[in-house]
């Protein structure tokens, strides 16, 4: 499957410890972990190394495949080793993920031909024999160059591996002086050279390897996250997150009439996230292959996988194009408005930034619980760029409902994330105040030709209202001309008032007046106006 060589410089070799750390395993027979070892006067080699049995059952393995070795620790150790001849030792051992374990093969010191098998826990005074075996005489010493490898021994029919495995071993030393060696050459090897998702890299001097399965699917998708037909033009969200909840990518799809049958959104999605997407695939999973391809017209089997060994999060959102969830009609106030009442909305993106603002003054014809919210929809429809207001029909078209006083609702986009807030204000509440910037505030007698333009501004500076009257030579005396165009601009706009306030708070022309007349604008809504004559 998978392997690399070693090589020391070093001669007199009596004892060798391979350093092995175990990052990912199944909790579950079928993998093997090993190093090899020579002997100078021996051309058949021994192993040491461990296989998973359990979460944190190990079989550690120490084992020779010299002809006429002989059992030396019977009660761990059998003649024999993986069909050939040699002896073989194992135990029970429990091993830790992310820990690393020192395996050690060392000459007996009462007989230069027994060899003994030892493991134990990094930075522990405590090892554990394997087992022990006798070689022939001149057998030797240990070589000082061999491999290690990583081995699938379960039979697979067709090289997919099912499981993922990764190890980190370090670069083994001489027991009795720490002299290190080094790693080269790492590969893959065998007929299923290239299918089993075999994977290297270097940590400092230490060799990490990957080999099997990789990707798992524990995410929603297809049916399990949403089991119908989605509503037309719905957004589609993935989000892939560290194990710290740090953002590493996120992409959002959305989803035309076209596609949105049951049987037809998570295929299309599905394609266009692979596409996008560097740390998931969506996808069927080939069991034979490993493969994952998109299944068309499926509604259960495209699902989200990810690397085990990445410790990823995903988040993935169905929302609808508009949503609503702010109050409006009979939610923000079920009655009749008051005379004079004015009705704000304000828009703000996710940051609590204006991004548009509108004041609508309802005439008194309009404040019955069954008009307003149909009144002030159409107004706020014409001036905000960001919602609408009204009843949203199966193709996402959002008109006002005449007569209703809870059918017209505020809709936003939801990938916009939008705090929008309506507000009802009183006369008292919202009383109008005057930008005295008319009548002999700007001129006296005008020319012939004359034209008087207002411009109406939001708080943001932008511009809701503007319009121009233009004066006919009979009423361009300073006494004609302002009550004149008072008149004409009240019939016009819908954020001001020319004229003077009367006691009951009504705001009347006054014929004949240069001065009266002023322009008075709702105090709430924080509007900038600004008046030239040409």
């Amino acid at each position: 499957m998978a392997g690399w060589n070693y090589t020391l410089d070093a001669t007199n070799i009596t004892g060798l410890t391979f350093p092995f750390t175990v990052n990912t395993a199944p909790e579950t027979p079928g993998y093997y972990y090993a190093s090899q070892f020579g002997f100078t006067g021996a051309t058949a080699i021994g192993y040491i190394g461990l296989q998973p049995r359990t979460a944190d059952q190990y079989s550690v393995v120490f084992s020779s495949f010299v002809y006429g070795t002989e059992v030396v620790d019977s009660e761990r150790c059998r003649l024999g080793a993986d069909g050939s001849y040699g002896a073989s030792c194992s135990r029970l051992y429990p091993i830790k993920k992310g820990q690393r374990y020192l395996f050690e093969v060392r000459r007996g010191s009462d007989d230069v031909n027994v060899w003994y098998g030892f493991v134990k826990e990094e930075g522990s005074t405590t090892e554990t024999q394997i087992g022990a075996w006798r070689l022939p005489a001149g057998s030797g010493l240990l070589r000082s160059v061999q491999s290690g490898w990583i081995e699938y021994y379960k039979s697979v029919d067709t090289c997919y591996t099912p499981e993922v495995s990764q190890i980190t071993v370090s670069p083994p030393y001489v027991t009795a002086t720490g002299k290190q060696g080094s790693f080269y050459y790492p590969h893959e090897y065998g007929r299923c050279t290239g299918k089993v998702n075999y994977q290297y890299g270097w940590v400092g001097n230490d060799l990490r390897t990957t080999v099997g399965r990789r990707m798992i699917t524990t995410d929603a998708y297809s049916s399990a996250l949403f089991d119908g037909e989605l509503s037309p033009d719905s957004f589609i969200t993935i989000g892939v997150y560290d194990s710290q909840n740090k953002e590493l990518e996120k992409h959002t799809v959305k989803v035309g009439k076209d596609y949105v049958s049951k049987w037809t959104w998570p295929a299309y999605s599905a394609a266009i996230f692979n596409s996008n997407l560097k740390k998931v695939k969506l996808g069927m999973l080939d069991i034979n292959t490993g493969e994952i391809n998109v299944k068309p017209g499926s509604s259960f089997e495209n699902q989200i996988y990810k690397n085990k060994l990445d410790n990823l999060k995903v988040i993935t959102t169905i929302e609808d194009m508009w949503v609503n969830n702010d109050p409006f009609g009979d939610e923000l106030y079920t009655g009749d408005l008051a005379s004079g009442s004015s009705v704000m909305i304000t828009v703000k993106d996710q940051a609590g930034q204006m991004l548009e603002d509108y004041t609508v003054m309802v005439p008194d014809s309009m404040t019955g619980r069954w008009r307003w919210s149909e009144y002030t929809g159409y107004e706020f429809n014409n001036a905000l760029k960001k919602i609408k207001i009204g009843v949203k029909d199966a193709n996402n078209d959002i008109t006002i409902m005449p007569w209703t006083s809870w059918q017209n609702k505020i809709w936003k986009k939801s990938q916009e994330h939008l705090t929008v807030k309506a507000e009802i204000f009183t006369a008292s509440e919202n009383p109008w105040v005057n930008h005295d910037l008319f009548g002999d505030k700007l001129a006296a007698d005008l020319p012939s030709g004359s034209k008087v333009t207002i411009k109406v501004k939001s708080s943001l500076g932008n511009l809701l209202e503007e319009h121009t009257v233009e004066l006919p030579d009979g009423h361009l005396d300073r006494y004609k001309w302002p009550p004149f165009a008072a008149n004409e601009f009240n019939q016009i706009f819908k954020q001001i008032v020319i004229g003077e306030k009367e006691g009951d708070n009504t705001i009347n022309v006054i014929a004949g007046s240069q001065y009266r007349n002023l322009i008075w604008k709702k105090e709430r809504a924080n509007l900038t106006v600004e008046v030239s004559i040409d």
